[in-house]
């Protein structure tokens, strides 16, 4: 291998092995942010009657709760893809390094993938 060909499989081993999990949040975090109902614009009232339609006429029914106005939870109109396009593009790299054995991995994940876990260091 010539030095260009080192170090374009650098620059794609520093672009494939850095854990880049972390972009979002997870839904407690989310709705303890921006909780989905909010008790203190509608505070707990006393009993809500419903009126149904009957077939002898109306008739008042006692609900346990009253209706409570709530905001959609999610921001966007089509779900999020479950694998980030370079994430998908840098797999074919991952299971090259997945495929290597132990302490070549470690190897590779400490120097590369900026992993200084103790246990890549100890190998």
């Amino acid at each position: 291998m010539n030095q260009q060909d080192l170090n374009f499989v650098r620059i794609e081993l520093r672009r494939a092995l850095p854990d880049l999990s972390g972009g979002t949040k997870g839904q407690l975090e989310a709705f303890s942010e921006h909780p989905p109902a909010d008790k203190n614009a509608t505070p707990r009232r006393g009993i809500h009657l419903v009126e149904l339609e009957g077939e002898k006429g109306p008739r008042f029914v006692n609900s346990l709760s009253a209706p409570l106005y709530v905001l959609e939870t999610r921001s966007r109109r089509r779900p999020m893809p479950p694998i980030k396009d370079a994430e998908f593009e840098s797999a074919p790299w991952r299971r090259a390094v997945s495929a290597l054995s132990g302490y070549q991995q470690a190897w590779l994940r400490y120097c590369y993938g900026f992993d200084l876990s103790y246990k890549h260091q100890v190998m």
